[in-house]
């Protein structure tokens, strides 16, 4: 598992301050679930990146626009088998 920390931390609707999130590897159930959840792919996969993080995806709504294209690289990085990555 590796920690990302946020560029730009944020307080999420539950007022819990979030500075960095842990990231895990996932799994074909959650494919599943992401796909139970739409059948859009971005809603798909935005629940997939929260997933990842740990967060909800109404908390992934409050990321950055960087911190945000930061664990969606590494996302398809994990997609793509890679599943290490020295930028995050």
């Amino acid at each position: 598992m590796q920690t990302y920390q946020l560029k730009y931390p944020f307080t999420t609707a539950a007022a819990v301050r979030l500075e960095k999130v842990e990231i895990r590897r996932l799994t074909r159930g959650d494919l599943r679930k992401a796909n139970a959840y739409s059948k859009d792919e971005f809603d798909q996969e935005n629940f997939m990146l929260a997933s990842m993080c740990g967060v909800t995806p109404e908390d992934l709504e409050g990321f950055d626009l960087a911190d945000s294209k930061a664990l969606a690289e590494f996302f398809r990085t994990l997609v793509d088998g890679k599943g290490e990555s020295t930028n995050v």
